[in-house]
């Protein structure tokens, strides 16, 4: 029995490069490092909470016999894909994940509203998959779309934001305020994303995506836009 869908009109591609002078392994062992780590998977636990404060996520093609296919994040999806998006984190706390269609409007999907009683505070290094229990078809027209995704180590940084966007009678202030966060939180030079297309270890996905603040100054919430291609 296949998953239930969502239809959207966008194919997700997920541009995602690493910045110059840095290593792609080298990130992902940033998103390791950390006392939160499972075993087997850290550094020398020093430090009274994970540093490097980092997100991973990648792109997984559903099938209908329930499949699950890891693909790369630069793969082009075909009108009729369909697909989810898998995220992990390497500390406790509070995720939030918001698309922007083509409308301009501002679309929540983690925590989805239509999904009663759905929690976003998350464990560190444990799978979310976007959307829970169903996935998204690929349809026309072509264009560009935005995921914005943020994660806190306090609720009440973003608590706001997300309440805003659920409001659609306020979507031109969610618009600004998204915009605020990422300026504030998301446009810096200490976050890094970069890709890797094959897994380091067998537990790992093909494909990940990690973003990563690399400053040595302890962060307390991660924002990451990404551009989605559809064509």
């Amino acid at each position: 029995m296949g998953y239930p869908r969502l239809f959207l009109p966008t194919i997700f591609c997920v541009l995602a490069a690493a910045q110059p002078g840095q290593d792609a392994t080298g990130t992902r062992q940033l998103y390791y490092l950390g006392p939160e780590a499972p075993a087997g998977k850290t550094a020398p636990s020093a430090q009274p909470a994970t540093r490097h404060l980092g997100l991973r996520y990648n792109i997984v093609l559903i099938h209908d016999k329930s499949k699950d296919e890891e693909i790369s994040s630069s793969h082009v999806l075909k009108e009729g894909d369909c697909f989810a998006i898998d995220l992990q984190t390497n500390h406790a706390g509070y995720l939030y994940v918001l698309a922007k269609q083509s409308s301009g409007a501002w679309l929540p999907l983690f925590p989805s509203p239509d999904m009663a009683g759905q929690s976003n505070q998350i464990d560190p290094f444990t799978r979310v998959r976007v959307p829970s229990g169903y996935c998204f078809t690929v349809h026309k027209p072509a264009g560009k779309e935005t995921l914005f995704v943020v994660f806190s180590r306090d609720k009440k940084d973003f608590f706001e934001l997300y309440e805003n966007v659920k409001n659609k009678h306020e979507s031109q202030l969610a618009d600004s305020t998204v915009e605020h966060w990422n300026q504030q939180f998301g446009s810096t030079r200490d976050i890094l994303v970069t890709r890797i297309a094959e897994p380091v270890k067998k537990d790992e996905p093909r494909g990940a995506v990690y973003v990563v603040n690399t400053s040595d100054k302890l962060s307390s919430n991660l924002v990451t836009k990404i551009e989605i291609v559809h064509r």
